[in-house]
């Protein structure tokens, strides 16, 4: 079984209880963040990419009554969930991160919550987050993190996970990947003892 199928047979498996257990927690813990930094962006629309149950889609209805909201997660139960949840306030759709079913420069906005560890081919992910990109748009990544060398301990045993985890990923390695993408103004900071925020525009 490949990562993909293990992320979705996993998350199929999580979804109905997903935003009470223990599998939510940290990104729960990033909530309040996104919405923090969601503050300092101008934008008419967003795709939240690996939604989930909608948790976060339903945060950003509540605050920014005036955005289109988009919704992609690779879990057809998730996606079952986030539409019990959002209902008609959100376009939600099955997707895969590194073939999104969307026309270049849609979003002003792309989020990304503890979902991009699980994605196979991050650089294929990341030139598909661009595409869909507007000119002067913003990519939001919050992501899981540890520091070394429990990060290089989690990498070696996170192979033998049936729950589709492919890579933690250091400050510079995510720097990097969003430089080699072409992604400018990028920042990156540590908001919680388990994840980062980064922001990185499309110029």
């Amino acid at each position: 079984m490949n990562t993909k199928e293990k992320s979705r047979k996993s998350f199929d498996k999580q979804a109905y209880a997903y935003d009470t257990s223990d599998y939510s927690k940290y990104p729960r813990e990033c909530y309040p963040f996104v919405m923090e930094a969601l503050k300092g962006i101008k934008f008419k629309n967003i795709l939240d990419l690996g939604c989930g149950t909608g948790a976060i889609l339903e945060q950003i209805n509540n605050t920014y009554t005036f955005a289109e909201l988009y919704g992609s997660d690779l879990s057809e139960k998730m996606i079952e969930q986030a539409k019990q949840r959002l209902d008609s306030k959100a376009v939600l759709s099955t997707g895969d991160a590194e073939n999104l079913p969307y026309e270049e420069n849609s979003f002003d906005l792309v989020c990304c919550v503890e979902s991009f560890h699980h994605y196979p081919n991050p650089r294929k992910a990341l030139s598909e987050i661009r595409r869909i990109l507007k000119q002067d748009g913003t990519f939001l990544l919050c992501d899981t993190w540890s520091k070394r060398p429990v990060r290089q301990i989690m990498n070696f045993f996170i192979r033998f996970s049936d729950d589709g985890d492919v890579h933690i990923y250091s400050k510079r390695e995510i720097i990097n990947l969003l430089a080699e993408a072409d992604f400018k103004s990028i920042s990156w900071r540590k908001i919680t003892n388990h994840a980062y925020l980064c922001s990185s525009q499309k110029l």
